[in-house]
C-alpha cells in the first residue's frame, strides 16, 4: 500500500500534517486514487467488506470513541489489521502508550475550511482543502489496554434483507415505490423508485440490495440532499453511480449481509478506468455516500442538526472544479 508519510518520532504532533514548499507538487487526491486503483488491481473492491468482520466499516478513533467517515472507512479498510481501533501519535503518548518497532502509519483525510476576505468585494470566502493525518492501529501499540472487538451477532439473510427494506422505507421524505417491468431505476423528475417484482429476484437479499442502490440515488432529490452534478455525461454518470455503489455497500453491512457483485472482474475493470480518469471521484463519491446513508438512517451531525442539503457544499464544488 502506498504511504503518504510515516513519522513515529517525537516531532509528530496532533495537528494535521501540512504540505510544505518541499511537497508543493504533492497531490492528495492522486495518492488516494492510487491506493484505490492498487486495491482494484489486486481484485479487492474497497467498498466490499464482509459485514460480520469486526473491522467492517467499523474503524474508529479509540481516544475519541468516534467512528471514521466513509472515505476513511475505505482507506483504513485496505489495511490488514484485525482490530478497528486507531490513534494518532500524540494520543498514544497522552495515554502512556508506545509504538512497536517497525510500526506503520495509515492515513485519514478530512476537509478544512480556510476563511478569507475577497480583496475586490470584501465578501467572506470559504475555501475547502483536503488534509491528512497519520494514525496507528492498536495492534502496533503497546502499554494501552484495548477492548476485544465485539463479534457482530449472526442474522439470517432473509431477516437481514427485511431489515434493510424497513430501513429504506423509513427514509425521510420517502420516494414512491412502484413495481413492474424488468428494470430498477430512480426517476428524479417524478421522484419515484421502480423495481421489478420481488419474485423476479433469486433471493430477497438481491431485491433489498438493488432497492438500497436506487434509494441512495433518491437522496439526490432537491427536497432531500440536493446532490447536483453537471449535465448528464459519462463523467457525472460515474460519479453518481459510485455514490450509489458505496452507499449501497454501507447499507447492506448495516443491515447484516454482504453486497453481492455480478461478474466481479468486469465490475472492477469498469471502476478502475473511471477512477483513473477522475482523481477526485473516490473522495467526492465517498463523502456523498456517507451523507446519503446518514440521511436514510436519520443520523444526526455532531452539532445535533439533521443531515443537510448539498446546495452550498464546497466539497462538491471544489472537486468538480478540479476534475
Amino acid at each position: 500500500m502506498m504511504s503518504l508519510e510515516t513519522k513515529t518520532n517525537n516531532s509528530e504532533t496532533e495537528s494535521p500534517t501540512k504540505l510544505t514548499s518541499t511537497t508543493k507538487h504533492f497531490d492528495l487526491h492522486q495518492v488516494i486514487t492510487d491506493k484505490i486503483v492498487n486495491a482494484l488491481e489486486n481484485s479487492t473492491i474497497p467498498w466490499k467488506k464482509p459485514w460480520n468482520s469486526e473491522t467492517s466499516f467499523n474503524n474508529q478513533n479509540f481516544h475519541s470513541g468516534k467512528k471514521y467517515n466513509g472515505m476513511n472507512q475505505l482507506l483504513l479498510g485496505l489495511s490488514n489489521y484485525s482490530t478497528p481501533y486507531w490513534m494518532t501519535f500524540l494520543q498514544i503518548k497522552q495515554r502512556g502508550g508506545k509504538l512497536k518497532k517497525g510500526s506503520k502509519a495509515e492515513q485519514i483525510v478530512f476537509w478544512k475550511i480556510l476563511d478569507i476576505k475577497d480583496k475586490d468585494t470584501g465578501d467572506d470566502k470559504h475555501i475547502p482543502f483536503l488534509r491528512y493525518s497519520n494514525v496507528f492501529n492498536s495492534e502496533d501499540i503497546e502499554d494501552i489496554d484495548f477492548p476485544k472487538p465485539k463479534a457482530k451477532p449472526s442474522i439470517e439473510k432473509n431477516e437481514a434483507a427485511e431489515k434493510l427494506i424497513e430501513m429504506l422505507m423509513d427514509m425521510p421524505k420517502c420516494p414512491t415505490l412502484k413495481h413492474g417491468g424488468s428494470a430498477a431505476y430512480y426517476s428524479p423528475v417524478q421522484d419515484y423508485v421502480n423495481m421489478p417484482k420481488i419474485g423476479d429476484f433469486p433471493a430477497l437479499t438481491g431485491y433489498a440490495d438493488t432497492l438500497a442502490h436506487e434509494f441512495v440515488h433518491a437522496t439526490k432529490h432537491k427536497d432531500r440532499l440536493n446532490r447536483t452534478t453537471d449535465k448528464d455525461t459519462s463523467h457525472n454518470y460515474h460519479r453518481e453511480e459510485l455514490v450509489a455503489e458505496i452507499g449501497n455497500s454501507f447499507l447492506c453491512a448495516e443491515a447484516g449481509f454482504d453486497k453481492e457483485f455480478d461478474n466481479q472482474v468486469a465490475y472492477i475493470k469498469n471502476w478502475m478506468k473511471a477512477i483513473k480518469d477522475d482523481k477526485n471521484l473516490v473522495v467526492w463519491a465517498a463523502s456523498k455516500a456517507t451523507k446519503a446513508v446518514d440521511y436514510i438512517l436519520h443520523r444526526k451531525e455532531e452539532n445535533g442538526k439533521t443531515i443537510h442539503k448539498d446546495d452550498n457544499d464546497q466539497t462538491n464544488k471544489t472537486t468538480s472544479t478540479n476534475s
